[in-house]
This record gives structure tokens, sequence and C-alpha cells, in this order.
């Protein structure tokens, strides 16, 4: 609801960080949905949310590729937030995975 403003709105932007820290406070990982563009993506980095999941960060893949890619896994140097995506039959294994 708020994650797809994020990176125009600055009350939604505000939500997103009070969630992640209210999480965070509570010991547990927060994941945003809905991650649609690079900007957001960004937003989301800044803010320091944990986990990501839409087509901003790939593309959805059969359930029966699932099983198949969770083997592969995408590399990265800085965190859970990929400083590029990964190719879409490995996203179910990033910490970005597809919606």
């Amino acid at each position: 609801m708020f994650v797809g403003n994020i990176s125009q709105d600055k009350v939604d932007y505000a939500m997103v960080r009070s969630i992640k820290d209210i999480g965070h406070v509570m010991g547990k990982k927060v994941i945003a949905e809905s991650v649609e563009t690079d900007a957001v993506l960004e937003k989301l980095r800044e803010i320091g949310v944990d986990y990501a999941q839409g087509f901003g960060v790939g593309e959805p893949v059969p359930s029966t590729r699932l099983r198949a890619s969770a083997s592969s896994s995408c590399s990265r140097a800085d965190g859970p937030l990929p400083p590029r995506r990964c190719a879409s039959a490995n996203a179910s294994t990033d910490h970005f995975a597809s919606t």
C-alpha cells in the first residue's frame, strides 16, 4: 500500500521507515511487497528494509521451476538488497523474490 510511492511521497516513506523500525525493535526481519521500480528499491535500501518482492525485483516463475532454481543463488556483495536483479530463474532463492 505505501511501498509503491515511497520514492515520491514523504508520508509513505515515513510510514515504511516506521514500520521497519517497529519490526526491527521486535527482532523481526521486514519484507516490502509490491516493489515495482529501481527507485523504490533504492529507497528501501536507504530505509534498511531486509527483504523485498515484486516485479521490480523479478518476474514470477511457475511453481514447477521453484524447486529446480532452489539450488542456484544470486551473488551480491552488499547484503540482502541486491545491487542488481537476479535472473528470474533465481528470483525465488533471492531475498527479493517475485510475487
